[in-house]
């Protein structure tokens, strides 16, 4: 994004770099208090909301993300299935596995599947947002 600042003296020409962000969810409406909370931590966040595995391939192979939240509970894949279906195509970006329900799972299975964190989605808040992305070294 290339923003340019002018006054009597000079004129200044920079650009900033978009915060990206993949949120990978079956139901986008519950979502939507993650969205706005990434909305608020930077004036240049581009979040890209897609509902299947097979699209996050897609979106992994054509775009670089800087972090990745995931449903487990996406698809056909439930729980440590649907971490390790996207981190195949994830690289080496930060996934956050989100969930509705605390499952059976360890939170050290989770990161062995290759997910950074589980966070449940009724802890989601701009605070726990940012502290997790902290947590995770992520620039935004």
């Amino acid at each position: 994004m290339n923003y340019k600042a002018e006054n009597d003296d000079c004129t200044l020409e920079f650009q900033v770099a978009e915060f990206r962000v993949l949120i990978v969810e079956r139901d986008f409406k519950s979502s939507d208090s993650l969205r706005s909370c990434l909305a608020n931590l930077s004036p240049v966040v581009k979040i890209a909301s897609i509902n299947s595995v097979e699209a996050a391939r897609h979106y992994l192979e054509d775009d670089k993300f800087h972090i990745i939240f995931v449903d487990i509970n996406i698809d056909k894949s439930k729980g440590i299935k649907s971490i390790e279906d996207v981190r195949k195509y994830a690289g080496d970006t930060p996934i956050i596995a989100i969930t509705g329900q605390i499952e059976d799972i360890t939170v050290d299975e989770f990161n062995e599947a290759g997910a950074s964190i589980l966070l449940p989605k009724e802890a989601i808040s701009p605070k726990v947002v940012q502290k997790t992305l902290d947590a995770l070294g992520v620039i935004y």
